[in-house]
């Protein structure tokens, strides 16, 4: 085929090339014609012009004429040259384009024989490897095959096994259901018996319990009977001489006494008897919901039943008994040695869910040695130690966010009752209420009561489906287990054994710390940041986390400023009321409507210079700069490296804790004075100071009528020096005006006048001082 197409493409090419020869050849014939037929033409018109000029005109008109019809006839030829020309080319053309779609039709075909062919090839190369491949898969299936009659040989087994087993599991199905319904049946003759024998015992154990009552009511009287028997045996001893029958009355009485006090023991073990059986019972008890040993005071979920009752009431009376035993048994012992040692007890404190001994606060640091020996020795009263701010914070902390005041309306509300009317988002509302939680107890606003997490969902304070996330934070009070040792461990323990989210525990952490302080929860009371060290509840690390806060560790979100905060900050940022600020003069009855009808926002009204100044005072002196080596240091620094005295840093601490906050100017932060021993911005030795210059801000509490007054007013009932006070009174003026501890912001003097914050004569002092009230050297 390849050789028919080369030479049916020879024979076109000669075709083609004899067309193109003739054409030429033509084109070469008529170029000839055309120039001997010019030539012929120019040489008669030489002749008629050479004759025209010797012959006559007619002979030139007829050689014109024959001219003319030459070159017509030139013309014709010319035009009949034209004509054939076209005529071949255009032959030519149809010859050329037959042999190019012949030429096309020839390549066709060969590229269709040379794919048909490459195609043959792969189709060849395909079927061989087609064939390789049926081979290699018939040798897989064969051994797929041998592999499926082994597998089926298997299963064939394994079936045989399984349907063994569901026989076995049958007949156990069988003797298992056999089995539930006879221990049903067991079990409703076992309660129908126990129904039987708890309404014997308890018919039996109220009969007892009324022969009881009536026994100990004749026992208490032949106590009573004796006791005053004794009484008298005793005056009667007092007045006799010391003689030979004083002694052998004595003797006598001893001999008595000694029987009556083994009668004593007798009814003592008696009791203790008593005591035991009562104990085995409330044993057995305890599977029908009852608890026998809960005291007043302590909230607890059980039902009580008569038996409880009847048995708590027996206990009672049985302890009642004993301690009339043992107060006579004492007396009687008292008679054969000497007068009575008045007995040393230490009574406790209240503590926030148990009570606290003198000895616990002596070794938290709480109070010192004096005074724990002046308690002991019954110089002071725990009612008195209790009010000690120093000692309180710590038994109770201080102030916690206890609900909202909706400010158009008056009314207080619950945390909880705020979100479920949309005026706090569910997020805030829950960190808040963990907080109260966290930090001691849940609180009532409303009924200002302060309430377990049990209580509060029992109450309605909270709600149900937020139960168990509060009683988790109720935990940083009560404390942890250590799921190792099963101990009780403290909030900061269980953060470092990942028993609670860290950032959750930072959280919790942070408000103990707002309020108070760090809780024990094993002595159930607050502990200074250095004993919190001390135990385990705190470090370092945790102290730098808490002091230099990020916005990942502000856990608490502040619904009028929409700005994350710490829980110390939204404690401090104690809303103060548009109404307030009226009241206090510090802004205008116009500025007051603008602001109720929301004309100017509560942010711009803040920034004004008149406002600011007295909610957050102007610049204090806050550390020393040393000129030669251009460094910025605290002013307890400067005391330290010798800059500044004693004396001088002690007032200028003081006067910062007075104004509001004690300053870092290295880290340019402000700080409670807890905070700032806890940084060590001011040493441990001066915290108590600082504490107290402190209440000028905080208020200190009235020893009467337990109201919180003001740093003048301390004065003016000589609860703080006078010199001192004016120093504080003096440098909350120069910072921004006289602060009211109770509405949280200062007042301009006219105000500090009406509400007894400063009278006209201490401002006399200040306007013209002398050097003892100068107190800043």
């Amino acid at each position: 085929m390849q050789e028919s197409q080369d030479q049916a493409t020879d024979e076109y090419a000669r075709a083609l090339g004899d067309a193109q020869t003739r054409l030429a050849q033509k084109e070469a014939e008529l170029r000839k014609a055309a120039e001997n037929h010019a030539s012929e033409a120019e040489q008669l018109r030489c002749r008629v012009e050479q004759e025209s000029r010797d012959t006559h005109q007619v002979e030139a008109n007829a050689l014109r004429e024959q001219l003319a019809q030459l070159e017509t006839s030139v013309e014709q030829e010319k035009a009949q040259n034209q004509e054939l020309q076209a005529v071949q080319e255009k032959a030519l053309r149809g010859e050329s384009e037959k042999h190019g779609q012949q030429l096309k039709e020839l390549r066709d075909q060969l590229e269709k024989s040379v794919e048909q062919e490459k195609a043959q090839n792969q189709e060849l190369q395909t079927e061989q490897e087609v064939n390789r491949a049926n081979s290699r898969l018939l040798e897989q299936l064969t051994e797929r095959g041998q592999e499926k009659d082994k597998l089926q040989q298997e299963l064939e087994a394994t079936r045989k096994t399984a349907d063994k087993c569901k026989a076995m599991l049958d007949e156990l199905a069988i003797d298992v259901a056999q089995e539930k319904s006879r221990h049903k049946e067991e079990l409703s003759d076992a309660r129908l018996q126990h129904e039987k024998e708890v309404l014997g015992v308890r018919a039996r154990y109220e009969k007892e319990l009324r022969g009881l009552h009536e026994d100990k009511n004749r026992t208490e009287e032949e106590i009573r009977s004796q006791l005053r028997d004794e009484k008298a045996r005793t005056r009667e001893l007092e007045s006799l001489q010391q003689t030979v029958e004083e002694l052998q009355a004595q003797i006598q009485s001893m001999e008595g006494t000694k029987g009556w006090f083994e009668r004593g023991l007798k009814e003592a073990e008696e009791m203790a008897a008593i005591e035991a059986q009562q104990r085995a019972t409330e044993k057995s008890f305890r599977e029908y919901g009852l608890f026998l040993g809960a005291e007043p005071g302590q909230y607890t979920l059980y039902s009580w039943s008569l038996e409880a009752v009847l048995f708590r009431l027996l206990f009672r009376l049985t302890q009642q008994g004993t301690a009339l035993i043992q107060e006579q048994t004492g007396k009687n012992m008292d008679l054969i040695s000497q007068p009575m040692v008045k007995e040393d007890k230490t009574s406790n404190f209240l503590g926030i869910r148990k009570d606290v001994t003198a000895n616990e606060l002596l070794q938290s640091k709480i109070i010192d040695k004096k005074l724990y020996e002046d308690l002991s020795a019954g110089k002071v009263t725990v009612q008195s130690v209790s009010k000690m701010d120093s000692v309180r914070n710590y038994l109770q902390g201080t102030n916690s966010i206890a609900g909202v005041f909706v400010q158009s309306t008056k009314q207080v509300m619950s945390i909880w009752e705020a979100k479920s009317e949309g005026l706090l988002t569910p997020g805030t509302s829950l960190v808040l209420l963990e907080a109260q939680a966290a930090t001691g107890f849940m609180i009532d606003p409303v009924k200002n009561r302060k309430l377990t997490v049990e209580e509060a969902v029992a109450a309605g304070v909270v709600g149900v489906e937020w139960k168990n996330k509060l009683l988790s934070a109720e935990r940083a009070v009560t404390g942890y287990t250590d799921p190792y040792t099963e101990s009780t461990i403290s909030l900061f323990q269980a953060m470092k054994k990942d028993l609670i989210i860290k950032d959750h525990g930072i959280r919790l952490l942070e408000a103990q710390i707002a309020t108070g302080g760090i809780i024990d929860p094993v002595h159930s009371h607050r502990v200074p940041v250095e004993v919190a060290y001390q135990r385990g509840y705190f470090d370092e690390e945790m102290n730098q986390i808490l002091l230099d806060p990020t916005d990942d560790t502000k856990g608490f979100f502040d619904p009028n400023t929409q700005e994350n905060l710490t829980y110390l900050q939204l404690v401090e940022r104690k809303d103060v009321t548009a109404n307030e600020l009226l009241q206090s003069k510090i802004i205008d009855k116009k500025l007051y409507d603008d602001l109720s009808a929301g004309k100017v926002t509560v942010q711009s009204v803040s920034k004004m210079d008149s406002v600011r100044n007295y909610l957050q005072g102007t610049n204090s002196i806050a550390g020393v700069f040393v000129q030669s080596t251009k460094q910025v240091m605290s002013i307890f620094e400067a005391k330290s490296k010798g800059l500044l005295t004693p004396g001088t840093s002690l007032v200028l601490l003081e006067a910062q804790a007075a104004t509001g906050f004690m300053i870092d100017p290295v880290k340019n932060r402000k700080l409670t004075v807890e905070e700032a021993v806890a940084a060590g911005v001011v040493g441990v030795e001066w915290k108590n100071k600082l504490l107290s210059a402190e209440r000028a801000v905080t208020g200190y509490t009235d020893p009467y009528t337990e109201s919180t007054i003001s740093l003048f007013q301390a004065m003016k009932k000589d609860l703080i020096i006078k010199n001192h006070g004016i120093r504080l009174l003096e440098a909350q003026i120069a910072t921004g005006g006289i602060i009211d501890p109770v509405h949280s912001h200062r007042v301009p003097v006219e105000v500090a006048y009406q509400r007894g914050y400063f009278d006209e004569e201490m401002n006399q002092i200040l306007l013209d001082p002398t050097d003892d009230t100068k107190g800043f050297f």
